[in-house]
């Protein structure tokens, strides 16, 4: 696959990515070419990056896929699918209206949403929606270009004081009302993810000539932690209060957390397992974690092959359904993780588990913890959990480590919960 390039055409950058030959019957096409719809070469480079990650797993998702063994009809609705919703629509050349650049507030941040919604994944969107109806809130409906960096400073000591979910904790409550309640405030963290999102809106309004700079810049709180301590790995006691609370006739909310502790996989990659997506390679059982049927996959190294730890092992018997995890419901964002996590944290609450810095995720923490203080070298660990790996030897040139190599590490590990017998079955 050649690298995606930016060409101008009229003002206008392009995308360009030859399709490879063994995957182009289910594209039917040999080149994905789409319209970028900015002229500003750094933001064109930015996202032409952005969609490099997404048709590289897009690509991976479809051999995959054909290894797994489904049908050649499914490969080509998912390719079909990949291509109407995955990448940007081309604009028409005929039938537009052209309209007026937006000034004020409000009308910026729809047009910034608007344009860059065709890239961003559902949760982006929402994060965005919401922080951008907050700093309305806070600074009000007023002309872009008349907005300080004042007016930004005071938006981002205001966010810093506000409580975390304010909006589904206080609905139809003002922000002057929600800060007299005097609620615990959100996190640095979080309050930085708001601001980035503000940031990221007037810095593509300085780069369309719509302001001269940008006043929100460089207004990040500072987070003051060192990223291994924010959050914490479960105690083998907090472990046995958990586990102690939960059995398999429970379903997906006994397997999904022992799924996570076992493997390190994440929530959303472990609610969206097929049964065909649980196999035997080269004698070792995986679950196979791809894009495969709209899947969702967080980066393009997420795509792997995870093997089931003996504990694992009664997952066998659920793939003689059509669904792995019956009843599971997705969120409103879209998520399969949304609604389950939330359950995952009223439930570790009920089993005496009170740490906010204990959540679903911390069981992913508490897999990568405990191979790491068992000296497992660091390539072994990103590739049982999805993360890139920077080296150019064995990033680059290297193949993934063999299914044999990856059990080795994780079958040792055991954590005192699950089914001792399931390695039986």
């Amino acid at each position: 696959m050649s690298l995606p390039s930016t060409a101008s055409r009229n003002g206008r950058f392009h995308l360009r990515i030859r399709i490879p030959e063994d995957l182009r019957p289910y594209f039917g096409k040999v080149e994905i070419h789409r319209s970028l719809r900015v002229s500003d070469r750094r933001q064109a480079a930015a996202m032409a990056r952005t969609l490099r990650g997404k048709v590289e797993a897009a690509f991976a998702s479809l051999r995959s896929g054909r290894i797994a063994g489904l049908p050649e009809a499914t490969l080509a609705a998912d390719a079909a699918q990949f291509y109407a919703e995955g990448l940007p629509a081309t604009r028409r050349r005929h039938g537009g209206t052209k309209t007026n650049a937006p000034r004020t507030l409000g009308e910026v941040m729809a047009a910034f949403q608007a344009e860059r919604a065709v890239t961003w994944e559902p949760k982006t969107r929402l994060l965005h929606a919401a922080a951008l109806a907050l700093f309305r809130d806070i600074v009000g409906e007023k002309p872009l270009g008349a907005i300080t960096r004042s007016d930004c400073r005071n938006a981002r000591d205001t966010i810093a004081r506000l409580p975390p979910n304010m909006t589904k904790r206080f609905p139809g409550e003002g922000i002057e009302a929600v800060l007299a309640r005097r609620q615990p405030q959100m996190s640095p963290k979080n309050a930085n993810r708001i601001l980035s999102a503000i940031t990221a809106m007037f810095s593509w309004a300085s780069r369309e000539g719509l302001l001269s700079d940008n006043p929100a810049r460089g207004l990040l709180l500072p987070v003051g932690r060192r990223p291994d301590l924010e959050r914490d790995a479960f105690t083998p006691a907090e472990l046995q209060k958990l586990f102690a609370h939960l059995d398999p006739s429970m379903g997906a909310r006994y397997w999904l957390p022992l799924v996570a502790l076992y493997s390190g996989m994440r929530l959303e990659e472990i609610a969206q397992l097929r049964p065909a997506d649980i196999r035997e390679v080269q004698g070792i059982w995986v679950m196979d974690v791809n894009a495969a049927g709209g899947k969702r996959l967080k980066t393009a190294s997420s795509a792997r092959l995870v093997p089931l730890h003996p504990r694992l092992m009664g997952i066998l018997e659920l793939r003689e359904g059509t669904e792995m995890w019956p009843g599971l419901t997705r969120g409103a964002d879209g998520y399969w993780s949304s609604p389950f996590s939330k359950w995952f944290g009223r439930f570790k609450r009920r089993a005496g588990i009170a740490s906010r810095r204990l959540t679903f995720h911390s069981l992913r923490h508490t897999f990568i913890n405990e191979l790491k203080q068992r000296g497992t070298d660091e390539l072994t660990i990103r590739e049982l959990v999805g993360h890139a790996n920077p080296s150019i030897t064995t990033g680059r040139y290297g193949k993934r480590l063999e299914p044999h190599r990856l059990a080795a590490a994780i079958n040792p590990l055991d954590f005192g919960v699950g089914d001792k017998l399931a390695g039986n079955s």
